[in-house]
């Protein structure tokens, strides 16, 4: 017996993006489980993301998610983040929005 997709199923698997994965939590991808996420972990949570160790330090730090995410800004009067700022769960959620949001098209 063949079986055939519907079209709908067929349209979803067409148009959802390779890179629309979802992001895990914050407890999942902050695997050494110290509040804060480095910079490998940051490139398993998000794959597609471009994010170069500027300060070499292994951290993930705000101004390297600014400048892997355009648009993304953590300051809210959207002055670069402070030198070194790290991130955490706060951090992780914002980008989460802002790559969730660029997935759908709707920028930052």
């Amino acid at each position: 017996m063949k079986q055939f997709l519907s079209l709908p199923a067929l349209l979803a698997l067409t148009l959802v993006p390779a890179y629309a994965q979802e992001a895990p939590d914050f407890g999942s991808a902050d695997t050494d489980r110290d509040g804060m996420l480095s910079v490998q972990e940051a490139q398993v949570a998000f794959p597609d993301l471009i994010i170069v160790d500027s300060n070499g330090d292994g951290m993930l730090n705000q101004d390297e998610v600014e400048a892997a995410v355009p648009g993304l800004t953590f300051s809210p009067d959207g002055a670069p983040a402070e030198e070194g700022a790290t991130v955490g769960e706060a951090e992780y959620q914002r980008i989460v929005q802002a790559v969730e949001a660029q997935a759908a098209g709707r920028g930052v």
